[in-house]
């Protein structure tokens, strides 16, 4: 398998100085700054980021960051990398967004939406294509005034329209930046927890990897991890593929809107 292949994976050679442990970076873009401080992480709507302590699963994480450093998106996508966010209930190591930045031109403010709340109406009408409000109310099982509360909010920033009495919800390329959404969780050994983990995070990313440093990866778990659809990356005196993620199409829930919400409001402070 190429290296390529699985995200931010290149072939080794010299690598950079080592970087912050709780480090936001972007990849360099001209329309934004190469490096994004964690207190300004934290001004996006709802974005938590956990502490990051020292020890053998942070200099994993660590020595991604470098490789990943030293990789591109694809032409015309920016890259925003979040080491630790939590998740609702989940806070993977780190998760990587590869976006189209002129989805972001023009973001609306940080307190336009009420998240998550809004984002679970948002991506409900986006799967199920819009509806009248009786009926979004009851599928979603919420109160009526609090549902057209949050279809005005979302009204507001343009991300759903009103047609006759049924509300739609706008073109998706027009509000989801997010090409890419790759949640990667890292242990130095005991590779069964992390694929418990790893798995966990399939519900809001595109793609998951766990990263081990074990120095391999039995045929067994290989197999149980193509069950599953995640990926593996083993670190060891180089970061080596051996299974590339099944590819989800996102948004997978309102957890995938969440970071487009984080993207858009740290893209646009910039």
């Amino acid at each position: 398998m190429r290296i390529a292949e699985c995200p931010g994976i290149v072939e080794p050679t010299d690598l950079p100085p080592r970087v912050g442990r709780t480090l936001k970076w972007i990849e360099t873009n001209e329309m934004h700054p190469n490096l994004i401080t964690a207190e300004r992480a934290l001004g996006a709507p709802g974005l938590r980021v956990r502490t990051t302590t020292d020890g053998p699963e942070s200099r994993l994480v660590q020595r991604y960051l470098e490789d990943l450093n030293r990789s591109t998106p694809r032409p015309g996508l920016s890259r925003l990398v979040f080491v630790e966010p939590l998740v609702e209930t989940t806070s993977p190591d780190i998760v990587v967004a590869e976006f189209d930045p002129t989805v972001y031109g023009t973001w609306h403010s940080k307190d336009a939406l009420r998240v998550p709340n809004d984002l679970k109406v948002m991506h409900h009408l986006w799967r199920s294509r819009g509806g009248v409000v009786d009926d979004l109310a009851l599928a979603l099982a919420v109160p009526t005034r609090s549902l057209a509360s949050s279809l005005e909010r979302l009204h507001d920033v343009g991300f759903v329209r009103m047609r006759g009495s049924r509300w739609e919800p706008s073109a998706l390329d027009r509000v989801y930046g997010i090409r890419r959404l790759v949640a990667v969780e890292a242990k130095v050994s005991d590779v069964g927890r992390v694929m418990r983990q790893a798995m966990r995070n399939k519900w809001f990313a595109s793609e998951s990897y766990l990263l081990t440093g074990t120095q391999a990866v039995s045929e067994e778990t290989v197999e149980s991890l193509k069950s599953v659809g995640v990926g593996a990356i083993v670190c060891n005196d180089s970061l080596t593929c051996v299974l590339s993620s099944t590819r989800s199409p996102s948004p997978k829930s309102h957890g995938s809107w969440l970071f487009n919400e984080w993207v858009g409001s740290i893209a646009c402070s910039n």
